[in-house]
This record gives structure tokens, C-alpha cells and sequence, in this order.
């Protein structure tokens, strides 16, 4: 089988992704009016583009279709400049996990 054949849920990458304080361009992500901004491209060589609403504190939730209950998304800090995104990103388009470097130490998010 051809790999540009699979459903994203059978394809799984890991983005690493760099900080962009603005709107991101490929291969960026950004943290704008409380949601993740990723631009990248997914495994068919697509570009992907998506927003997805983010928390910083708190426990991550894969979330439950059958329930209605969407996917609770965590941004945490794992080191100087790094953060990763739980759970993982599955759509129609994507299912990957997500690391963004290049975080300024100083960056805002979730201060209060």
C-alpha cells in the first residue's frame, strides 16, 4: 500500500514545529486569542492548517465522539523553549503529535 493511500488515522507523525509569535507560515505554529495555530503538511504532502483550542493547565482529554465530548487540549512545557501539545491531533487531515521549539522563555501563555 501505497503511504499517501492511508486515512490519517492510520498515518501518525510527529510535527516538530517552531514558534512563531504571529500568524504561522509552514512549519510554525502559534498561540493566538487562546487557540494552537499550526500550518504543516500532512503525510498525502497536503497542506494543513488548523485551530485548535488550547489550555494550560489541567488534565488532556482524547475526548468521546459517541458522547459529544470534544478533545480537551494541554500545551506544557517540557523544557527551555520546547512544549508539546496532548493528546495528539486527529482529523480528517492530520493525526499527529505536536512539539513546538524556539518558545521564548518569557512567552505569556497561560500566565495569568
Amino acid at each position: 500500500m501505497n503511504k499517501k493511500d492511508l486515512r490519517p488515522d492510520q498515518v501518525v507523525l510527529d510535527l516538530v514545529l517552531t514558534y512563531s509569535p504571529t500568524m504561522p507560515m509552514l512549519g510554525r505554529a502559534a498561540v493566538l486569542h487562546g487557540g494552537l495555530i499550526i500550518a504543516a503538511k500532512n503525510h498525502r504532502e497536503q497542506f494543513v492548517s488548523m485551530s485548535l483550542p488550547v489550555h494550560f493547565d489541567g488534565e488532556p482529554f482524547d475526548g468521546d465522539p459517541g458522547a459529544g465530548l470534544p478533545p480537551r487540549w494541554v500545551l506544557f512545557k517540557l523544557g527551555p523553549t520546547v512544549w508539546k501539545l496532548s493528546p495528539s491531533v486527529l482529523d480528517q487531515s492530520l493525526h499527529a503529535y505536536i512539539t513546538i521549539v524556539g518558545v521564548p522563555e518569557d512567552v505569556s501563555w497561560g500566565k495569568p
